[in-house]
């Protein structure tokens, strides 16, 4: 299994549990086996598959942010977890809920997570 692929997997769980989310949820209502096997095929760097992640999960078919917060929290501890997290972790969170509320592109966010997660 693709190390990122792994990663995220365990970050999905741990985020559907610290927001008491049931990850058949994550799983069935969000994609996330889907966006998996996906993933699985490709070779993202770390920042490209955060900002996948993110356009998966958190924007819908318009490219709204759709307020799932278990998404954010997935790809931050997934994030965190290969780059270290950063000093301004909640100056990180914040910036990203407002760049998914304004300018939700994939080009974007492969810019915010390239920042906090250099």
């Amino acid at each position: 299994m693709n190390p990122l692929v792994r990663a995220f997997r365990k970050a999905a769980v741990q985020a559907a549990s610290l927001r008491q989310f049931p990850i058949s949820a994550f799983i069935e209502d969000h994609g996330l086996n889907d966006f998996l096997i996906e993933a699985e095929a490709q070779e993202y760097s770390v920042h490209q598959f955060a900002a996948q992640a993110l356009c998966q999960f958190c924007l819908d078919d318009d490219g709204e942010f759709n307020g799932f917060e278990v998404g954010i929290l997935a790809v931050m501890e997934f994030l965190n977890e290969r780059r270290g997290r950063p000093d301004s972790w909640q100056q990180a969170m914040r910036d990203l809920v407002s760049l998914l509320q304004k300018d939700g592109t994939y080009n974007a966010l492969e810019r915010w997570a390239n920042s906090y997660y250099p």
